[in-house]
């Protein structure tokens, strides 16, 4: 259909040059800046999580873990990490009770430090 209307599509190439390139740091950066100023936000008052795994794929052969910390009252994403397997010692089972304890407890344990030398 391109070629009929005298285009010419990009190649395979040259869209994941673009993505990785351009498209991939914005959207990281637009993430990351929301995620500040959420936490930002957060900082000033009482706060309940929840928290939800994916993974890749359903059992024990996923090979990557996503964490999500959510907000209850306001249902905004306030944290988020990602995991590989073989970081949980490659068993897949282990990536959600990794994630908690490595990243997100002790986010959260820092900036409950960061709070309290506030004062």
């Amino acid at each position: 259909m391109l070629e009929v209307m005298g285009l010419h599509p990009i190649s395979s190439r040259l869209f994941h040059s673009m993505q990785s390139h351009y498209i991939c740091p914005e959207v990281e950066d637009t993430f990351n800046n929301y995620l500040s100023e959420k936490g930002n936000e957060l900082k000033e008052k009482h706060v309940v999580v929840c928290g939800d795994t994916r993974n890749d794929s359903p059992g024990f052969s996923a090979q990557y873990c996503t964490y999500t910390l959510l907000e209850e009252e306001s249902k905004d994403i306030v944290h988020v990490e990602f995991m590989d397997k073989r970081e949980a010692g490659d068993k897949s089972p282990y990536m959600w009770i990794s994630i908690l304890i490595k990243h997100v407890l002790l986010a959260l344990l820092e900036r409950e430090e960061d709070f309290n030398n506030r004062h």
